[in-house]
């Protein structure tokens, strides 16, 4: 077998996605980036990468001891964090990544960028790189080639524990040949780390009202459907239309109102007043933001409209809507009720915004045509929302981006997050054709743009008079099965009462863990013991599956505790003790959680029926 052949059967048998593209690649595809790619015998018998660039030749590894040289040059980086995520810039040969790879732990994460496919295949080739291509904890990204990797993997392994302490690096040389595409890279990882930034901030500030939501929203299972069981009923040959709250809805009322009918409308909640108030009643309301005003919502009482909604919404908001309600997610709490009453749970996916929650809604209901509508994403003349909403404005989370006519404009951070987050939706569903209806905002890379007349002009059928009748449709649950329900809502308070006495006996454990590590520099008989104890209890804690609750507790209340909890010094037994007292904090935390929840679910065991 040539190198080659070694190499791609690896690829197939350990990267699937990566596989894909490349045999979707045309076999005339040629990148127009390296001049020449060549390798050198080096003195010590290994090769050397010469790359040539803009008529300049650059040299990849030493002439002399290139895995010496790796070595070397990673001895510069610390890996101080349980679950590292490394992120490098350049392949080359793959002589530095390995030099890396000796470094990391079994919880690492590794992610190579490569500029450059020319230098890419040269390597697949003429080394045998199966080593590094066949390793799980390794994610390795080709520009031109398979380049979302990188984006999706980096942010889908950054969370609270290690998004303080990433370990970034360039092979040599890189930065000089590929300057423009380095700083994509450092652009990419800042980026994610906004992302989950926020995420972890809304968690923080939202952690308790989660619990409040999902608890006093649970009376509404009975009566409720989910998003999965609506599917069946649904026109998927006809568009759907999402109506965000951007100024341009404004001008498009008239086509909305036309549209009736022709496509299935969904409505994100802070749009619904403005559409009843013009007289456009839409098929679905949206909400999912669980501390949403209800003033957001609508000021009227009997609004009707199937809403779809978390278990997490704001409850307020469920409270004041009177028709059926649609579940489209819930925690692994409310999961088991499904799983034991052989249902399957709603799972469409929490993401940016009530907008391209009721995006993703569309694509779970099968429709392959979407029409977004008031997804501006940037600022018009100063308004944010329809009906000439001013938000209040804030320079720090302003940021420029680029609109529909490919000039920047004033958008915020927010913003440009749900425009990143369309545009990676739109990769992973190549086949789903979206329509992008405004003449103004900004650009979705792989949106069709057109005017919403345009848009029902061109997939709208005249004869369609779409309507749905919810209220015929029978409800998820039985009432035998509501019987259930409450019994399980019953056992876990027997489970929380459970729960707060182990956290006791685990902090009791950390005391003595914490005392015998300072008196002893080996592991006792007694520090051994308890350090079992510690882990029976910690497993025990995960298994319920009312610890996604409490977990949500525990982050709003010890985030800090929980930032630093994976980060460790070379001295083992300071390690020890530090992660023995941030621990004792988390089940403080789990204490607090539980008298904290326990008054809830007993008020919402009562009002189930």
């Amino acid at each position: 077998m040539t190198y080659y052949e070694k190499n791609i059967e690896c690829i197939k048998k350990n990267r699937r996605y990566m596989y894909s593209c490349l045999k979707d690649m045309d076999t005339a595809t040629t990148f127009e980036q390296a001049e020449d790619v060549n390798s050198v015998i080096t003195r010590d018998g290994e090769q050397a990468v010469i790359v040539k660039y803009k008529g300049t030749e650059y040299r990849l590894n030493s002439l002399y001891r290139p895995i010496e040289e790796a070595n070397r040059w990673a001895e510069q980086f610390s890996f101080n964090n349980y679950n590292n995520i490394i992120s490098m810039f350049g392949f080359g040969n793959g002589i530095f990544a390995r030099a890396i790879i000796k470094k990391m732990g079994e919880k690492d994460t590794f992610l190579i960028y490569e500029p450059c496919p020319d230098v890419f295949f040269h390597v697949l080739n003429n080394y045998d790189i199966t080593d590094i291509l066949s390793n799980t904890q390794i994610s390795i990204a080709i520009d031109k080639i398979n380049e979302f990797e990188f984006h999706n993997v980096l942010r889908g392994t950054m969370d609270i524990t290690n998004m303080s302490e990433q370990i970034m690096c360039i092979y040599p040389q890189y930065d000089k040949i590929f300057s423009e595409i380095c700083i994509e890279f450092w652009k990419e990882i800042k980026d994610a780390y906004i992302h989950t930034k926020t995420n972890v901030n809304t968690e923080i500030v939202f952690g308790k009202r989660f619990i409040e939501n999902t608890l006093n929203n649970i009376k509404y299972i009975g009566k409720s459907n989910t998003i999965l069981e609506l599917k069946e009923d649904m026109p998927a040959d006809m568009p759907a239309i999402v109506v965000a709250a951007g100024p341009s809805v404004e001008k498009q009322i008239d086509e909305i109102k036309r549209a009736k009918g022709k496509t299935v409308i969904f409505a994100v909640d802070r749009i619904l007043e403005y559409l009843l108030d013009s007289g456009v009643e839409p098929d679905f309301v949206v909400t999912v933001d669980p501390m949403k005003p209800v003033k957001y919502f609508s000021s009227r009482t009997d609004v009707k409209i199937p809403l779809m909604c978390f278990m997490e919404s704001n409850y307020e908001i469920l409270d004041r809507h009177v028709g059926k309600k649609i579940i489209c997610n819930c925690n692994r709490f409310l999961d088991k009720i499904y799983l034991d009453t052989k249902k399957t749970p709603p799972r469409t996916r929490s993401s940016a915004s009530v907008a391209t929650v009721a995006f993703t809604a569309c694509i779970a209901l099968g429709f392959e045509r979407i029409i977004l509508v008031g997804q501006d994403l940037a600022y018009n003349g100063g308004n944010s929302h329809a009906g000439g909403v001013k938000e209040e404005y804030n320079s720090e989370r302003e940021v420029m981006i680029e609109d529909i006519h490919g000039n920047q404009v004033k958008s915020r951070y927010d913003w440009k997050e749900f425009v990143i987050w369309y545009q990676d939706m739109l990769t992973v569903c190549p086949n789903l054709k979206v329509i992008d209806a405004k003449e103004e905002g900004a650009k979705i890379k792989g949106t069709i743009i057109m005017t919403l007349k345009e848009a029902i002009d061109t997939y709208c059928d005249e004869n369609s008079n779409f309507s749905l009748n919810i209220d015929e449709k029978a409800t998820t649950f039985s009432e035998k099965e509501m019987v259930f329900i409450k019994k399980y809502l019953k056992d876990n308070l027997n489970v929380l009462n459970e729960m707060e006495e182990k956290a006791q006996d685990a902090i009791e454990a950390c005391n003595i863990l914490i005392k015998e590590t300072k008196k002893s520099k080996t592991e006792t008989y007694t520090a051994k013991d308890s350090f079992k104890k510690l882990s029976k209890i910690n497993n025990y804690i995960l298994e319920q599956p009312i610890n996604s609750l409490i977990d949500q507790y525990v982050t709003a209340v010890a985030a800090q505790q929980l930032v630093g909890i994976y980060q460790f010094s070379d001295d083992i037994r300071e390690n020890n003790i530090k992660t023995y007292e941030k621990s004792k904090n988390v089940f403080k935390a789990i204490i607090e959680s539980v008298d904290y929840i326990r008054p809830i679910l007993e008020k919402a065991i009562d009002e189930v029926i």
